[in-house]
């Protein structure tokens, strides 16, 4: 019987596994998705603590549990406001990278609480997401003080030329940038600090009139609104240019003639 007992024991001993501690459970809550994250937080206060380290970071009408709402109903703004300041005060020591804000539900949502938030992003922060309340009377200057970004997509956001000038030429660590409908850019030129760029699109900036380009790495570049000057400078890595130009009539002559001065090393042009 005690040998028995012994080997019950050994094998009961060999199925329980390595033991896990605790400063492990962060870098496997970090693995998980976003959903299956927070239901973790609901088992222990342990668990919960780790969700604190999660990579992401999510706000939106499924996220501030809006009960299928699309749109935030009077009266409860002050509660949704109040449920975001609460969750990123819980989210210290910059372990947080990608953020999104889909406010799109917000109505008469005040530029204060925007940059509140986003001033409790910065730390950290490698990818933002920003979408702002479908509101004409609302007018909202991104702040140019978030440098460490990695993606950056500006949609609908008032950004002058000077303005975008100074983000770009201090965002070092920026990969992959896109603007689409910024209609106060007249100027649109990427330094050649930017060493990491490896992606540009931008679409229909009415304002806009040229763009150049000294980023040397860049590899992918997007391009659809009017006729414009281009100048991509001397990157080695250009293989793909998308171009749509409107009115189209002017596309061919200008691929034709502009396209090998621009981009001497593309191989691959639609």
């Amino acid at each position: 019987m005690g040998r028995k007992d012994s080997r019950s024991r050994s094998g009961s001993a060999k199925r329980r596994g390595p033991h896990l501690t605790l400063d492990r459970l962060p870098q496997i809550i970090a693995l998980l998705p976003m959903q299956d994250a927070a239901r973790a937080a609901c088992a222990s206060r342990e668990l919960l603590q780790s969700c604190r380290h999660y990579p992401e970071l999510k706000f939106s009408a499924k996220t501030l549990a809006m009960d299928g709402q699309h749109n935030c109903i009077q009266g409860q703004m002050d509660s949704y406001i109040k449920r975001i300041d609460i969750a990123l005060q819980n989210c210290t020591g910059g372990w947080v990278k990608r953020f999104r804000f889909e406010l799109q539900f917000f109505h008469e949502l005040s530029a204060h609480h925007i940059n509140h938030w986003l001033d409790a992003a910065i730390p950290g922060i490698e990818e933002l997401t920003l979408e702002l309340p479908r509101d004409d009377k609302m007018k909202y200057k991104f702040p140019c003080k978030l440098l460490n970004l990695k993606r950056v997509y500006f949609s609908l956001v008032h950004i002058t030329t000077e303005e975008l000038w100074i983000f770009l030429y201090n965002s070092l660590s920026l990969e992959h940038l896109e603007l689409g409908f910024c209609h106060e850019i007249a100027c649109l030129k990427i330094p050649c600090t930017l060493q990491l760029l490896n992606f540009l699109r931008v679409r229909r900036c009415n304002m806009l009139q040229i763009i150049v380009s000294d980023a040397p790495n860049l590899s992918t570049f997007h391009y659809e609104g009017p006729l414009i000057q281009l100048s991509l400078g001397d990157s080695l890595q250009l293989k793909h240019v998308n171009i749509s130009i409107y009115p189209w009539f002017n596309l061919f002559e200008y691929a034709r003639k502009q396209l090998p001065t621009v981009a001497r090393t593309l191989k691959l042009c639609s």
